[in-house]
């Protein structure tokens, strides 16, 4: 990750003056205590090429990545930093050209800061309703549904298999360490009695997620379609 992070930063760099040369690989240390403040918040593209200026920088005078890089919504953490930049690239490729300007997900805030251990990697900084599609096109390929498999969210992220209650502890974790207000919810469907999905606050409305049936067993189904209705709210996380 340090060496992704510096070759993120220079090839934005070298992007934004037009440059095609080869960037060369180098070994880069990992931070020492990543940390940071910020609450989330856009930066401009001048200002997010800034902060690659600075990091980079500083990568080449102590032969690390930092912990965090200063900004106007205050200090952006390592691994928020990483994800960042990773969609400023990944918008470059899609679209030709750099944003105009890129969110930036808080530290901190309602549930976790933006970073969740699970997911490989891949489900960090997941905001609003495009989160949530991200989160389920992420379950449909590298998940799936089995009765008698893990209950946990440990055990789906060990396994790549759950149960009804399993996937929806782990979909719950995965959503709360980015931000979410989400409840784990149950309901009666014509498979089971205690079918279990989860629900997420989004613009003030409770939105269903099932992660059960946007896997490849039920055929990838809309992640806001469920199978039962509601009659008992198992948890709730803020």
């Amino acid at each position: 990750m340090p060496q992704f992070l510096n070759l993120l930063t220079t090839d934005l760099i070298q992007t934004n003056q037009g440059s095609k040369a080869p960037i060369p690989l180098k070994n880069v240390g990992e931070p020492s205590k990543p940390t940071g403040t910020t609450k989330g918040g856009t930066l401009t593209k001048t200002e997010y090429i800034n902060v690659a200026q600075a990091i980079k920088n500083r990568i080449d005078a102590t032969g690390k990545a930092p912990n965090n890089a200063n900004s106007s919504i205050g200090q952006i953490k390592y691994e928020t930093l990483i994800y960042t930049f990773s969609k400023v690239m990944n918008f470059y490729k899609t679209k030709g050209r750099l944003p105009n300007f890129v969110t930036v997900p808080g530290n901190g805030g309602n549930g976790g800061n933006g970073i969740t251990n699970f997911g490989k990697g891949q489900l960090n900084g997941l905001q609003g309703i495009e989160g949530l599609r991200i989160l389920a096109t992420y379950i449909n390929k590298n998940l799936n549904h089995q009765y008698g498999a893990a209950t946990t969210a440990e055990g789906v992220e060990r396994t790549g298999l759950g149960d009804y209650w399993g996937l929806s502890a782990w979909a719950a974790k995965v959503l709360h360490d980015n931000g979410y207000i989400v409840r784990v919810v149950q309901g009666a469907s014509v498979e089971a009695n205690n079918h279990r999905w989860v629900q997420v606050l989004v613009n003030g409305n409770w939105i269903n997620f099932d992660p059960s049936l946007v896997t490849r067993k039920y055929g990838g189904r809309p992640y806001y379609h469920t199978c039962a209705s509601v009659n008992k709210i198992i948890a709730t996380y803020t």
